[in-house]
């Protein structure tokens, strides 16, 4: 559920940036300019890409994990 979440957030700020501006500060379909980073494979519109799912769903994971941690020991 997180992982989507995260991707729609990425894609539709990135989409919204992108109208607004002419450029989205991140583009998975091109190569960076100083070179280093290269163009991924699987991308919809240069804004979100496959390659990073599982990096997505584990930041996923942490954050509950921190948000339960935080809302057991903290009092607001």
């Amino acid at each position: 559920m997180y992982t989507g979440l995260i991707l729609i957030w990425e894609y539709s700020s990135g989409r919204f940036i992108k109208k607004l501006v002419g450029i989205a500060p991140w583009n998975y379909a091109q190569e960076t300019a100083d070179g280093i980073g290269s163009p991924k494979r699987f991308h919809l519109h240069g804004l979100v890409c496959a390659e990073y799912i599982p990096l997505w769903f584990i930041g996923g994971l942490v954050a509950e994990a921190l948000y339960l941690f935080l809302e057991a020991h903290v009092v607001f």
